[in-house]
């Protein structure tokens, strides 16, 4: 008579298979998103979105991109975010996306505008100062109502997540300005005991 898999066997067998169907689906889920010219003149991307699964979308921007979404009369970069409704309309049920923004080496991003949705826990926008969620570039979270920002990323990426555990109905959602900045190298004098020390950092323009 045939033995049975013992019981830790048989759960390990089922976690693994678990495990990698988790990471198929995560790696299924990531597409590269681009933004797009509204009637308005101003370019916009809206969150993915992937009814009740996770979905991680990416927007890199080259610097012949950033040439030619710049405003030709202020050379100003800028465009707006908005979740998965778009700009005009509200967002779809159980959204849980993540967009993820990397310019080039040597420009910053910026971040503000509105953000209006169903009261916490059940939706909110978290912000991370990096290409990635991870607690340590956690900037801001469980933004849920009204102005946010400015925020300013301390490198070329910027990590938005954003869930709802219902559909947006009445609520407008997202409406985010992003703004990417050249830095360039600052001379900060610093007061010491007996002298003055210079130090170079970096800063954008207007900032």
């Amino acid at each position: 008579m045939k033995k049975r898999p013992g019981f830790s066997v048989l759960f390990t067998s089922i976690l693994m298979v678990l495990s990698a169907v988790s990471a198929t689906w995560a790696e299924d889920n990531k597409v590269d998103v681009s933004l797009t010219y509204d009637d308005d003149g101003t370019y916009y991307v809206n969150m993915p979105y992937l009814r009740d699964k996770l979905i991680i979308g990416t927007l890199t921007l080259t610097a012949n991109d950033l040439s030619s979404y710049a405003d030709p009369s202020t050379g100003e970069i800028l465009f707006k975010v908005y979740d998965d409704g778009g700009k005009s309309g509200t967002y779809n049920p159980y959204p849980t996306s993540v967009l993820q923004i990397i310019v080039p080496e040597g420009y910053v991003l910026t971040l503000n505008g509105q953000v209006k949705m169903e009261s916490l826990p059940y939706a909110y926008l978290n912000v991370y100062d990096a290409a990635e969620r991870s607690d340590d570039a956690l900037i801001a979270e469980n933004l849920n109502s009204g102005n946010i920002g400015p925020y300013v990323s301390s490198g070329n990426a910027l990590t938005l997540y954003f869930t709802a555990y219902n559909e947006g109905d009445d609520w407008d959602g997202l409406d985010l300005t992003v703004g990417v900045h050249q830095t360039h190298a600052i001379t900060v004098n610093t007061l010491v005991a007996g002298g003055v020390v210079s130090g170079m950092t970096s800063a954008y323009e207007n900032q």
